[in-house]
């Protein structure tokens, strides 16, 4: 009984082990390839080990990581029960390094209890001298109800490698914007721009004191009426153009001049 036991509790923890695992990577998406970029802006396994950052927020904290120059080049996402901090620690890290990410970021969020109930049949026996004189028994089941509550939570990862020169140029001035979505017109009162989401650090956005929030509406003297006129306007821009933007912010309209560098 005590072999069986064990042998029990051991392929249970394997199969725990293996549906988180499996998770993370099963619902692996990559953005790009493992060839995209050079290798040394992935990790070296051999010699280097990933950075797992769990965060609440993970939309700041994408932002963040982003700005200090890393692309994200993969995610995975699920819903699953609860999982121990350790345990997934230890999957991420597995992950990043077979992916060669050189930082991984995560979630967990609560999302729902799923509760419910099941019969547990118990087997007793009714015993009795048969007109024989030799003792029988009659086997009865009985069920009992056992009742459980499983929470549920959503996982979300987002792995990084360092962001290639080149591809900073996409970025260039050192921002990434977006169109305002209904949210961000009843926030920022505001319903046509450019909304930047993304500053680089050391960029020429950077140091222009533009931020994540600002609302870009005008670029010398060309409207701005989302991030589609912005791309347009970037891609007849030339290094050391000198762009007057013009921002919203808190309400309020603000000008900033910088040069534009790839």
């Amino acid at each position: 009984m005590k072999k069986l036991s064990i042998l029990i509790l051991t392929l249970s923890s394997l199969i725990f082990t293996s549906c988180i695992s499996s998770e993370f990577a099963s619902y692996y998406e990559p953005f790009y390839e493992a060839t995209s970029f050079p290798k040394e802006y992935y990790l070296d396994a051999q010699h280097e080990q990933p950075s797992v950052i769990k965060t609440d927020d993970l939309e700041t904290k994408y932002r963040e990581i982003f700005s200090q120059g890393y692309i994200c080049i993969g995610s995975s996402s699920f819903n699953s029960s609860d999982y121990d901090d350790d345990e997934v620690y230890y999957y991420i890290n597995n992950l990043c390094k077979e992916k060669k990410a050189k930082i991984a970021i995560y979630s967990q969020k609560y999302t729902n209890t799923q509760s419910g109930s099941y019969a547990v049949p118990h087997t007793n026996y009714n015993t009795y001298t048969g007109a024989d004189g030799f003792l029988h028994s009659i086997p009865i089941t009985t069920y009992s109800t056992q009742y459980y509550a499983i929470d549920r939570y959503d996982y979300t990862c987002f792995l990084f490698v360092k962001m290639p020169e080149e591809y900073k140029a996409m970025y260039a001035p050192g921002i990434t914007v977006r169109d305002l979505t209904q949210k961000d017109r009843e926030t920022y009162k505001q319903n046509t721009g450019a909304l930047i989401d993304s500053v680089i650090e050391n960029s020429p956005a950077f140091y222009a004191n533009l931020v994540h929030g600002d609302i870009v509406t005008n670029i010398n003297g060309q409207i701005i009426r989302n991030a589609a006129d912005f791309t347009e306007f970037q891609k007849k821009a030339f290094n050391g153009d000198k762009w007057n933007i013009t921002i919203a912010r808190n309400g309020n309209e603000k000008t900033v001049s910088l040069k534009y560098r790839i």
